[in-house]
């Protein structure tokens, strides 16, 4: 939608406002769970790091994603983030949770990939 009607100069003020927007619902979300008595704050530095690094790269995801709709057909540029997510998950958790690597599972996942790419073809 961004690449259809928005200009490019205009990227970070979309990246800004979209990103701004889920603080604040996830802090509404936050304010009613607390006002159930459902949830009770606690805070320590690890939660708030791993946070942080995921924010920096869901940023990153989309700054990196809409620069590339200006280069390359999204018919391309979309399958490819979505099967190199996919990807990239399954990597990562076998290296930093030491999930076995199970045949069947690295069969799903390649076909889930490739059904992806063909799929947006």
């Amino acid at each position: 939608m961004y690449a259809y009607y928005a200009l490019p100069e205009y990227k970070i003020v979309f990246l800004t406002v979209s990103y701004f927007i889920a603080f604040l619902f996830c802090l509404l979300i936050n304010w009613i769970q607390y006002r159930n008595g459902s949830w009770h704050p606690h805070f320590s530095g690890m939660p708030l790091a791993i946070g942080l690094l995921f924010g920096i790269s869901n940023i990153l995801n989309t700054a990196l994603q809409l620069k590339s709709l200006e280069l390359i057909a999204a018919s391309v540029v979309i399958p490819v983030f979505a099967s190199g997510t996919l990807l990239m998950g399954n990597v990562l958790s076998t290296l930093l949770f030491a999930e076995p690597i199970k045949g069947g599972k690295v069969i799903a996942v390649l076909l889930a990939s490739i059904s992806i790419i063909l799929t947006n073809l």
